[in-house]
């Protein structure tokens, strides 16, 4: 990113399809983020997931088959934090939001997809400041 450059990110998880039954079990998910602002290093975030069962143990993911990360590298980034932490998205939702440097990182984990959703779109709606494109309400 170029030094004035403004950065949002949304990544979505959902572990297998709740309309269909679906319960992930086995496998391997392996995510990789770095994030440079005028050539520095300013994000890194790794997560590696491989023994699906062990993680539904409460420590982890419990009951969750979704989560999500959401990054906004902005010079207001800190300003809004406390904003977003004054909204309550869902009550299926548990969220956690950090700032710090001109970084904010919401992260969200729910047991209902829809309701995670949900909350993604409320949080960014909130960050950009204005309504969704039309996309993302369909």
């Amino acid at each position: 990113m170029d030094a004035s450059a403004s950065l949002l990110l949304v990544e979505p998880i959902v572990l297998g399809r709740l309309a269909m039954g679906e319960t992930v079990h086995s496998g391997l998910l392996h995510d990789h983020w770095r994030v440079k602002r005028a050539g520095k290093l300013c994000f890194a975030d790794e997560t590696r997931l491989a023994d699906f069962d062990a993680l539904r143990a409460p420590a982890s993911l419990g009951k969750a088959r979704a989560m999500a990360t959401v990054l906004f590298v902005d010079p207001m980034a800190e300003a809004l934090a406390a904003r977003l932490r004054d909204v309550a998205p869902h009550a299926d939702v548990t969220t956690g939001i950090s700032a710090w440097n001109g970084q904010l990182v919401i992260r969200t984990l729910s047991a209902n997809p829809p309701a995670l959703r949900a909350a993604l779109m409320k949080f960014v709606e909130l960050i950009r400041g204005r309504d969704l494109p039309r996309v993302w309400t369909m």
